[in-house]
């Protein structure tokens, strides 16, 4: 074989290395285009509060953990004018290197928020207490530019009482269509009360 075809043949297969990389890139950028089209968020999904609860899970000599109720008030508008339900919610809790799935809480009836809020009459100022009941986040379908807002309860189970110090909360929403919305806050976490269950205390 002479050099000529040696070169020749190496131009080649540069050329088929260089058509098979780019055909798999126009591939791959196919792909992801087709797959932001196709899940194109219908769906806002705000997190408006977080608020916690702490039940005692374990306690030792030298330390204790709990079992952490993480409250989330929500808030979801549909942007699309095709009508569709929430069907399942999850929730991640991303403490450092940890990824921690967490257990839905099905019934919050048993639960309030406790607020104080400083009112004023006529030159008095004086401390009111407060006790919402916790409205849970409904099943009911999302119409167009309509909004719907609820509490929902996710439980840790057994962790340290500092978990969400620095973490960061990813919330996802899987609708009718199986369509997932994706939610992710991190602190600071606003909320207006304490969360108190009179039948699950220290």
């Amino acid at each position: 074989m002479t050099l000529h075809s040696i070169w020749l043949s190496i131009v080649v297969l540069l050329i088929l290395v260089l058509a098979a990389f780019k055909a798999k890139t126009i591939q791959a950028g196919v792909e992801w285009c087709w797959n932001k089209l196709t899940n194109w968020s219908w769906l806002t999904v705000e997190i408006r509060e977080v608020c916690e609860d702490k039940i005692l899970a374990s306690l030792q000599i030298d330390k204790f953990t709990v079992d952490l109720y993480i409250f989330l008030h929500v808030w979801v508008v549909n942007k699309k004018e095709v009508p569709t339900v929430p069907k399942e919610w999850a929730l991640t809790v991303m403490a450092g290197k940890q990824k921690l799935q967490t257990e839905r809480e099905p019934d919050i009836s048993k639960w309030h928020q406790h607020s104080k809020v400083e009112k004023q009459r006529q030159d008095f100022t004086f401390i009111e207490d407060i006790r919402e009941n916790l409205h849970a986040f409904g099943n009911q379908p999302l119409h167009h530019g309509i909004p719907a807002e609820g509490w929902l309860c996710f439980v840790v189970r057994d962790v340290k009482d500092s978990l969400l110090q620095g973490a960061i909360l990813r919330l996802t929403l899987i609708d009718s269509f199986g369509r997932k919305h994706i939610h992710k806050k991190k602190e600071p976490w606003p909320c207006k009360g304490n969360m108190v269950n009179p039948e699950r205390l220290w």
